[in-house]
């Protein structure tokens, strides 16, 4: 299977799965940020359609740079809410902070001093940092409405 056969079908599963979140999210009562994670899971149906746009039609900066950030984007958005449905603080200031070195990052591997290599490293460098994030708020707190079961 070539690549652009695996973005595709991963791009459906990624829209059904987006799509199905979006009911759920508008028709019934979900839990605290909820809403986070369904904007997660759009950003990525998003840059995947923008990764199958032919580079040599586009401009990098929308086929390159936003399709990497909304991959980005969508971990911040995912630790965003899980950290309001553990009833735990949400810091903007390092949300800002890593957008904004990742997308002057990849402006400068991109247009200034073109290094694919640069870009993957510091895309995965970064989505690394909060991947951690997103494990230690996954096991270090529990959800503050959470009573585990006493066994007689």
């Amino acid at each position: 299977m070539d690549t652009k056969t695996l973005i595709i079908a991963a791009l459906v599963v990624a829209l059904a799965v987006s799509f199905s979140m979006a009911m759920v999210f508008w028709t019934r009562r979900t839990y605290p940020g909820f809403g986070y994670w369904l904007t997660g899971s759009a950003c990525r149906v998003l840059s995947a359609a923008l990764f199958l746009l032919p580079r040599d039609q586009f401009p990098p900066w929308l086929t390159i740079i936003l399709a990497n950030y909304l991959l980005f984007a969508e971990l911040i958005l995912y630790l965003r809410g899980t950290l309001i449905f553990r009833g735990q603080p949400v810091r903007v200031r390092w949300d800002v902070a890593g957008s904004l070195l990742f997308l002057v990052a990849f402006f400068w591997f991109t247009y200034v001093e073109p290094n694919r290599n640069a870009r993957v490293g510091i895309g995965l460098f970064l989505i690394a940092i909060w991947s951690l994030r997103l494990c230690l708020a996954l096991l270090t707190r529990r959800p503050p409405y959470f009573v585990p079961e006493r066994k007689p």
